[in-house]
């Protein structure tokens, strides 16, 4: 039953994620990627702050991580902190983002620590999942309705994200009394539940840091859109949270929901009137700096232990997604010409 359960939700997880290819290609199938690359950066002084504000990002993150070593590893070296972290990055941008913080940060830490370690990132990862549910649901409200809220009546809206947002909240606050049947009984968890009830101000804290965290990403993905000629403006940054909100409820296979957030960019920028290359540009932009920038800087800091898999495991993945993606703008490239090509004969043939 549970190899069941694990093969139903990975299926799940990869038609969703092929769904989200394919609206991702009849997006930018439209592009003329010709003119995306002549696209510039109008405004140097918001390109540079936002990706100053990576920096800032990761620390509300790291914040987050410190919290839970303080209570597991309380003796444990700043040096082991960092390095579990920068691991923690490198592993969450190759697998599936609700789970890969906790391949890389575990390897650093003794067995009797690592499951107390994958709990507590649990609650850490809940309180981020939390804070994009709430803002994003706000910014569902104050945004003109899509098209399949239409027809829900504003009062039936407020209603539903309502409900929505306490769902979430109620689960966060009680995710260690949850009956979880197969488990429930075992030594390691009663020990989880122990280590939250005596750190009641731990939730709290995680949800201050996730909403400063939230904050953060949020100006950095307007102030790039600003620096391509967008002037700013409160709609943008809703429409920002609306793309988090939505994206949080579509699992990601990789490099931090690559191609899936992108999608819902388009999408929503597009309805609301804006440019889809500008668009791209920045969705492109806010990835590499806050995805691919601190997975290349931090790979160098892995610690390598004999027998020890993670490293292997971390390259063979991060260069096999590199190569599948080249591969995919070659092609598409590739057909772009072709169609120029065959476009110029068939007028020279007129």
């Amino acid at each position: 039953m549970k190899f069941l359960n694990k093969n139903v939700f990975s299926i799940t997880k990869l038609i969703l994620f092929v769904l989200f290819a394919l609206l991702f290609y009849f997006q930018v199938k439209n592009i003329d990627f010709s003119q995306l690359f002549q696209i510039s950066v109008k405004h140097f002084f918001y390109f540079i702050i936002a990706f100053c504000l990576l920096p800032v990002n990761l620390f509300f993150e790291f914040k987050k991580w410190d919290l839970v070593l303080k209570i597991i590893e309380p003796f444990s070296a700043l040096k082991i902190r960092f390095y579990s972290f920068f691991s923690g990055v490198v592993s969450a941008f190759l697998t599936p983002n609700l789970i890969g913080n906790f391949i890389g940060r575990m390897f650093y830490f003794e067995r009797k620590s690592r499951i107390p370690i994958v709990f507590l990132t649990s609650v850490s990862n809940l309180s981020q999942l939390f804070i994009s549910i709430f803002l994003g649901s706000l910014s569902v409200l104050l945004l003109p309705s899509l098209p399949f809220l239409a027809n829900i009546n504003i009062f039936w809206l407020t209603i539903l994200s309502l409900i929505l947002c306490f769902i979430f909240l109620f689960v966060y606050f009680n995710f260690e009394k949850f009956p979880f049947i197969l488990i429930n009984k075992k030594k390691w968890f009663l020990k989880c539940r122990i280590l939250l009830k005596n750190n009641i101000s731990l939730r709290y804290k995680f949800l201050l840091y996730s909403f400063f965290r939230f904050l953060v990403f949020s100006v950095q993905y307007s102030f790039f859109i600003q620096s391509f000629g967008i002037d700013l403006s409160l709609k943008i940054l809703l429409i920002v949270w609306s793309v988090y909100f939505w994206s949080s409820f579509i699992p990601s296979l990789w490099f931090g929901k690559l191609i899936i957030r992108e999608s819902l960019a388009l999408w929503l920028f597009s309805y609301y009137g804006y440019t889809s290359e500008v668009i791209l540009s920045a969705a492109l932009c806010i990835w590499i700096c806050n995805q691919l920038v601190p997975t290349l800087f931090f790979i160098p800091f892995l610690k390598i232990k004999k027998n020890n898999v993670l490293n292997f495991y971390l390259s063979y993945y991060f260069f096999k997604h590199i190569l599948v993606l080249s591969v995919f703008f070659y092609k598409k490239n590739y057909i772009q010409k072709q169609d120029k090509t065959k476009g110029n004969h068939c007028f020279d043939s007129i």
